[in-house]
């Protein structure tokens, strides 16, 4: 019997689980039918009302909780019923607060806080076992979800216009009571005694005493309002540590929990305590360490006593951030230069290699001499070596007024407990068991060595250099060296698309697509210079699309091989520059151009893939849910600039790969020549989606993607709010590079006293290029992505709309023809 029951319990647990709901019913009804006792008995009934809600009957599920809760309140504590009566709180509380049935206040009180305080007391007496600290996990998340969403609505309150309309009404009430009552007060003065009382002042006493009350009633309640801010971000700070340090790691998706608890931890001042952090285990802060490193200050002892556990339990992926940062006043310009958080450190780094183990010592002295050297790479003159078309460039020769010492393919050359490869980390591990530097960590593998030479990429500003690192174990690690340009922000949009991927495989339907967005590593070094992972066997989109001279390898393109007597790439652009400015020739332009230049993108699935039908169909497949989801994606957060060599097709699974993200958060439609569309869809990307073009597989898979990101809008808001707002991403927009630099250059010799006519040309070129507030345009950024998650998009006349709705609105933005002739020439609307 005993084996019996136990076999429908947890069936029963399996098929709700699983949404199998009338599997649960029968299976629950054979408990319930049978010998049970009182314990089973409430059971039962939760399980029954859990099966209710599932099935959309919340009411039923309420109300059986609630009389089930009643029922064993007639129970004393520390009985066999507690873990039912803990489990039942919590989950009549959820179910209260997703319907709205009472007050957050009331839910939070009666149910919630109950339902934490029991399961904290069930997991300290029963040894901190697994049933306990999944019944306390769940706790915490409930209680912790409800407490930032009353927060966040309050804080969302307090910021609205209504608010402050309500504060300048109250302080223009407030001027009149007073003014009412210094002349009631005047004419009571000059009234003579035994003298009657006009019957106006009368009826300004009263209006006064109104007036008064009304004031003061008014007053109470904005001060009872902003006086819970604290009250809720205590307890929900409270409430995320505890759930931190007691969740175990079947527990996939806590990252948007640490983020939060984060979030309003560095926004609070010193509400969480050093003991209360060294409760959650450091592994949890990884993902988010570039925010914590750049918030560093000589004021705040919890940080930087969480950031001394992350350098010291988990130092291959903490020590490159930590080394740039204390060199980060090199290579930065006066207005980027932060001295405190680069003495911070150096303090931190300097007690590392005096107070660790000598492995670690040892290893902060090799990532301080590989960063050094990659920095001298990356800003190395290569201008004369590149132009007789070398393909390979001695380190020998290109750095030769500099140390061997930093020479990046000597720097670490026979040393002891070398790094990690900087672009292929290991894995994190939670009991921060790395090794002790004299073997590769698990999952990762140790620099051994690079070649002796190196080649620039053929495109790109900066023109980047590509050297190749050869692993421990043997692996080829090719890594782009970047210099002149910050990659703090492409790291950062990186942080976010893992964080989207973790949405993904949350949900079952994205997972069942197996939506993703492919990422690589970047690993900024300095402020004007970074180390990116070469994202193997790919190609740029327009590489495959127009042909390329000797300087790029010289090859025919797609187009000109499958339509020869077409109008060719530059033909196109030159036709369209011509147009400009005129919007109506720029229309008939791109008419023409249609007709005169064919798509073909398609035949790259046949060029790669057409010895077998399976793989030719998977790969179009991989290829039209990969633009799904980069468009989408792209499109919440803003990303411009997406023209044809910013995106990377892989030839191995025909996904698409985006880079340089030097233009996001809607500064695209601030350009000289403004974006008009809301991500690429242009004629060759629809091309490659087959004969449904983007009626099919694609539409699907965005009505998932944008499904996805609105059902989980809070928990990616979140992340953007902690992201964005670091002091060290600078949110300057200017209409050319040139300007930036330029306006750069004028401010730095400002800032150093010059006067006149130097500050004049400051103020121009401040006028021209768009220089905003961190924290506002942080909080511009992230309200224009909340109302694109909402459903609001520009030119929509304010309408809200369905997830479908708005998935075919901006499509059809996507391939306006008119809207697509306004585009920058080079961004190349045609292919």
């Amino acid at each position: 019997t005993q084996i019996l029951s136990s076999f429908l319990w947890k069936t029963t647990e399996a098929a709700l689980d699983s949404s199998r709901l009338q599997t649960a019913m029968r299976h629950l009804s054979s408990i319930h039918g049978g010998d049970c006792s009182r314990h089973e008995f409430f059971q039962v009934r939760h399980l029954q009302a859990r099966i209710e809600e599932t099935n959309g009957d919340f009411s039923s599920a309420i109300r059986n909780a609630s009389q089930s809760l009643e029922r064993l309140s007639l129970f004393p504590i520390r009985s066999q019923h507690d873990e039912t009566r803990a489990e039942l709180l919590v989950a009549c509380g959820q179910w209260m607060a997703h319907y709205r049935v009472d007050s957050g206040e009331k839910i939070l009180k009666e149910y919630l806080e109950p339902g934490m305080e029991l399961a904290k007391k069930i997991h300290s007496r029963d040894g901190r076992g697994k049933a306990a600290a999944w019944r306390l996990t769940e706790a915490c998340i409930a209680l912790g979800d409800l407490v930032f969403s009353i927060y966040e609505n309050t804080s969302e309150r307090i910021k609205s216009p209504a608010w402050k309309e309500q504060g300048a009404s109250l302080r223009a009430r407030d001027r009149e009571l007073k003014e009412v009552s210094a002349v009631a007060s005047q004419q009571l003065k000059q009234k003579k005694k035994n003298e009657t009382i006009d019957p106006w002042l009368k009826e300004l006493a009263i209006y006064r005493q109104n007036l008064g009350r009304d004031v003061g009633q008014i007053r109470n309640e904005r001060a009872k309002v902003e006086g819970s801010i604290n009250e809720y971000k205590q307890i929900a700070l409270k409430t995320l540590v505890q759930l931190l340090s007691v969740a175990d790691d079947s527990y996939k998706f806590m990252s948007k929990f640490v983020y939060r608890m984060v979030s309003l931890w560095l926004s609070s001042g010193k509400i969480v305590e050093h003991t209360q952090m060294d409760m959650i285990p450091s592994y949890r802060f990884v993902a988010m360490s570039t925010q914590l490193f750049s918030r560093l200050t000589h004021s705040g002892l919890p940080l930087t006593r969480l950031v001394k556990r992350l350098v010291s339990e988990h130092p291959y992926h903490s020590l490159p951030q930590m080394v740039r940062l204390a060199g980060s006043s090199e290579n930065a310009s006066a207005h980027e230069r932060d001295e405190e958080k680069a003495s911070i450190a150096n303090d931190i780094l300097s007690e590392a290699k005096s107070d660790s183990p000598d492995f670690l010592a040892s290893l902060v002295e090799n990532y301080e001499t590989l960063i050094r050297s990659y920095n001298a790479l990356a800003h190395a003159k290569t201008d004369d070596l590149s132009r007789g078309g070398n393909k390979k460039i001695d380190f020998l020769v290109a750095l030769k007024s500099q140390s061997q010492k930093l020479r990046l393919d000597k720097c670490i050359r026979s040393r002891p407990c070398p790094p990690c490869i900087l672009t292929q980390p290991p894995k994190v591990r939670p009991n921060a068991d790395y090794g002790s530097g004299v073997d590769d960590p698990v999952g990762g593998e140790r620099i051994q060595s690079f070649e002796s030479n190196f080649s620039i990429a053929e495109s790109g500003i900066t023109r980047p250099k590509i050297v190749m690192c050869i692993g421990s174990r043997g692996g080829r690690f090719k890594q782009l060296v970047k210099g002149g340009d910050d990659c703090r922000g492409d790291a950062i949009m990186q942080q976010v698309f893992h964080y989207v991927n973790e949405i993904f495989a949350q949900e079952r339907s994205a997972r069942a697509r197996q939506l993703r967005i492919v990422t690589y590593n970047i690993i900024p070094t300095s402020a004007t210079s970074g180390v990116l992972e070469w994202v193997e066997n790919t190609m740029p989109f327009g590489d495959y699309l127009v042909d390329r001279g000797p300087k790029k390898g010289s090859s025919v393109g797609a187009h000109s091989r499958y339509f020869p007597g077409e109008w060719g790439s530059s033909l196109c652009r030159e036709q369209l520059k011509k147009a400009y400015p005129d919007k109506q020739k720029q229309k008939e332009t791109l008419e023409t151009i249609y007709k005169l230049h064919s798509p073909t993108f398609r035949f790259f699935f046949v060029e790669r893939f057409g010895h077998s039908a399976n793989l030719w169909f998977e790969a179009k497949t991989r290829y039209t849910r990969s633009v799904s989801t980069t468009s989408f994606v792209g499109h919440v957060l803003g990303i411009g600039d997406r023209h044809s060599n910013n995106i990377l097709v892989h030839q191995g699974t025909g996904e698409v790969v985006h880079i340089d993200f030097g233009i996001v958060f809607e500064q695209g439609k601030l350009l000289q020549v403004p974006e008009r569309v809301p991500f690429r869809l242009t004629r060759n990307v629809v091309d490659g989606f087959g004969p449904t073009k983007t009626d099919g597989s694609f539409t699907a898979a965005s009505y998932e993607t944008m499904n996805a990101l609105r059902q989980n809008s809070g928990a990616l808001l979140t992340i953007l709010s902690s992201i964005v707002a670091d002091p060290l991403y600078r949110w300057s927009i200017s209409r050319s590079p040139k300007l930036v630099r330029k306006r750069q250059e004028l401010l730095g010799k400002v800032q150093k006293g010059t006067q006149g006519k130097e500050a004049e040309k400051a103020k121009e070129a401040e006028a021209d290029g768009i220089e905003v507030d961190s924290n506002e345009a942080a909080e511009q950024a992230v309200r224009k992505v909340k109302e694109k998650l909402n459903g609001f998009e520009d030119g929509t006349a304010g309408e809200q709309q369905s997830t479908k709705g708005q998935v075919h609105f901006l499509i059809n933005l996507s391939r306006d023809l008119e809207l697509l002739s306004q585009m920058y020439p080079g961004w190349a609307p045609y292919a």
